[in-house]
């Protein structure tokens, strides 16, 4: 990622959503501050959750998500230092 754009010299977050997994970092141009690979890619989650196409389903993907993203969201907050534009 850090070839593929410019990277700002405060923190940065950067969340590549695949098909097999969710890779969510914190970095900056010097060095990868935190990382965490979480295997809830789309076409996983799809393929686990959407098999009728119910709303229930839905229901049940995004309280996975949500129950998967939560901790990783606490690390990241004590990582990024967000700044008033």
């Amino acid at each position: 990622m850090k070839h593929s754009f410019d990277l700002p010299e405060e923190n940065s977050l950067i969340v590549d959503i695949g098909g097999g997994s969710v890779e969510v970092m914190v970095v900056n141009p010097h060095k990868i501050l935190f990382l965490k690979s979480l295997k809830i890619g789309v076409v996983r989650m799809k393929d686990l959750f959407l098999k009728k196409k119910s709303e229930k389903e839905l229901v049940d993907w995004k309280s996975i998500w949500k129950k998967l993203l939560k901790p990783v969201a606490t690390e990241v907050s004590k990582k990024l230092v967000f700044s008033k534009r």
